[in-house]
């Protein structure tokens, strides 16, 4: 009889504040998981520490293809998933921290924003069937009965090991708000002619109703989000005008402004009995599936079409299985972009929900250069998946979209405007105000 290794693990959840975070979205391989967690002058990302973690999910339950962020006094429950690759059980438990705005660790201790245990075992784990690939499947809801949150504000959610909070396994970041605030936004053409055909312009007000701030400058900070993305969001941002006890954010001069990019692309592999649209080649070899996606155009200085897509996210789904998590098998897909030479002052990624908006290194492109072709080889379980090629240039952290996508003014992007308030009763950043939109979703 095969023995089954035991590996204890843990869970864990932080609060954060608003401070604007650095640019940075990867960190030094030398730096230590201890390192990159407690230092306070560094931001928390979402970042895997293990290999054979995959598809860590956040969403509201009930919702899957929502942003990861709930409302505190709705009761709305954040639901977290994701898959240990073999058949090697391991005991996860689970804790919350608290962050500021720009996802530094705060210095609240725990009892101050979680009621109930600080951390505690996840006993909801499956194991896959139906799959050629073997996995575990983990779950956890927060809060739940043993674990409440007291106050809102930017958490992580934290996975270590063994018991030992300095093994960590993964991080992820989720939100929880209360709307005290009334928020109301649209999209414009920015006001520079030279970016009227291309960027979007987000022109919005707060009604602080009746809330009283004691310093709007001070206290009070607001963050834009395009399609759920971190790397470039709009930090800080100050109200232009003050009419009684609305904030109006109206700029002219492009702090608001961000690129229109272009729809998304997709991939289906719900189903792996046929070749669905885009997909070249399906194998079966060694018990590993593995999907070979046509060779795709750059989009660049091609016209606008519009489709609907999923605004980066991705969802899990097989086709003819019952319990998705579950039968959802793993899929080694191959991506491949068409390029004339490869390009010498950054690298080529795919880029979305998958990568969880990052530059991470199992989704960077190599360049054939027999076939001028950019390709990806990356492990995802079967589903819907929205992406599009980045390129990283040297030195920057952000992701140029337009270089292969595109930029269109006519875009459809999802937009997340979250406000912060600086309380000095808790010394701490809340979240007072939580807001999506789409921009210019056709008549």
């Amino acid at each position: 009889m095969k023995k089954i290794l035991l590996i204890p693990f843990i869970l864990s959840v932080w609060m954060c504040s608003t401070t604007s975070p650095s640019n940075s979205n990867t960190s030094n391989n030398e730096d230590t998981i201890e390192d990159e967690i407690d230092a306070v002058e560094k931001p928390i990302e979402n970042k895997i520490y293990d290999k054979n973690i995959k598809t860590i999910w956040a969403h509201k339950k009930g919702w899957n293809l929502s942003n990861p962020a709930m409302e505190l006094s709705a009761g709305d429950v954040m639901n977290f998933s994701f898959d240990l690759l073999g058949s090697d059980l391991g005991d996860y438990y689970y804790t919350i921290v608290h962050c500021d705005a720009g996802w530094k660790k705060s210095d609240l201790i725990q009892s101050q924003y979680i009621k109930g245990f600080f951390q505690d075992f996840i006993q909801s784990f499956k194991f896959s069937f139906n799959t050629y690939k073997n996995f575990i499947h983990y779950e956890v809801d927060i809060p739940n009965k043993n674990m409440q949150i007291k106050l809102t504000g930017n958490y992580i959610f934290k996975v270590f090991k063994d018991n030992d909070p300095e093994q960590v396994v993964f991080t992820k970041r989720f939100q929880v708000y209360d709307n005290k605030v009334i928020t109301r936004a649209k999209s414009n053409r920015p006001s520079t002619i030279k970016n009227r055909n291309y960027k979007q312009e987000i022109d919005f007000e707060l009604d602080l109703k009746d809330l009283v701030i004691p310093d709007i400058n001070r206290d009070l900070k607001v963050i834009v989000q395009q399609n759920n993305r971190w790397d470039n969001a709009k930090y800080n941002l100050r109200p232009l005008f003050i009419r009684g006890n609305k904030l109006i954010y109206d700029y002219d001069n492009g702090s608001n402004v961000f690129d229109g990019g272009n729809e998304y692309r997709f991939l289906d592999t719900r189903n792996m009995r046929f070749r669905g649209q885009k997909v070249q080649q399906i194998t079966l070899e060694n018990r590993q599936t593995s999907v070979y996606l046509f060779a795709e155009e750059k989009r660049r200085f091609k016209n606008y079409i519009f489709y609907e897509d999923i605004d980066g996210k991705f969802y899990i789904r097989n086709q003819f299985g019952v319990n998705q998590a579950l039968e959802a098998d793993y899929i080694q897909t191959n991506f491949a972009l068409n390029y004339p030479q490869k390009i010498e002052n950054g690298e080529v990624y795919v880029f979305g929900g998958m990568s969880d908006n990052e530059f991470r290194e199992e989704f960077k492109m190599t360049y054939n250069v027999l076939a001028k072709q950019y390709e990806a080889n990356v492990l995802l379980k079967q589903g819907y998946y929205d992406y599009m090629y980045v390129l990283k240039k040297k030195h920057d952290f952000v992701a140029d979209v337009p270089i292969f996508e595109g930029d269109h003014f006519e875009a459809e992007n999802m937009y997340s405007i979250t406000t912060y308030f600086s309380d000095p009763i808790c010394n701490c950043d809340k979240i007072i105000g939580y807001y999506t939109f789409k921009s210019n979703l056709p008549q």
